[in-house]
């Protein structure tokens, strides 16, 4: 299991065109980090091919509108593998084995609101869970630089949408 690095230097990045669902009740972002590689989403993101990218962003503009598409994106429920992986999330592309995983976050300000954080990319065929990467995922929202760098997000994207309002 790959830890998150303790230094400071989180940054989240909103998904180009996607920032907010109408209201401002979710979001989706990418985490980046220099020193984890782990942290590969946003990089593997804006490499992919176009059919990809654009299955993936159906899939997040299927969640940002509450559709549910199990084929194209899903959570895992407190039934699931003990409940471990409830803040865990990923949107994929099936056809082509391509997973994009992150977690979910409620920020402090707004409680019902819910942040997607999008940090990991893997290619996997199997219908099996894997479980080491959902376990990677899961530090990251036990680490106190990695909620302030998605409150901080968040803030900011309420900032930018008060001022279009």
């Amino acid at each position: 299991m790959q830890t998150p690095p303790t230094s400071p230097e989180y940054k989240v990045s909103s998904v180009e065109g996607l920032p907010f669902l109408q209201g401002g009740m979710k979001a989706i972002c990418f985490l980046e980090h220099k020193e984890n590689k782990f942290v590969n989403a946003k990089t593997m993101f804006s490499k992919s091919k176009d059919d990809v990218q654009k299955a993936i962003r159906y899939g997040i503009q299927q969640w940002l509108q509450g559709v549910p598409a199990p084929k194209r994106h899903h959570g895992w429920n407190q039934s699931q593998h003990g409940g471990a992986y409830t803040n865990c999330y990923v949107f994929k592309h099936v056809a082509k084995g391509v997973r994009f995983y992150g977690c979910l976050h409620h920020p402090v300000a707004n409680g019902r609101a819910l942040i997607c954080c999008v940090i990991h990319y893997a290619i996997k065929r199997e219908d099996e869970v894997d479980t080491y990467i959902l376990d990677d995922i899961n530090q990251f929202l036990a680490k106190d630089e990695f909620k302030a760098a998605l409150e901080g997000f968040w803030n900011e994207l309420q900032s930018k949408q008060g001022d279009v309002q």
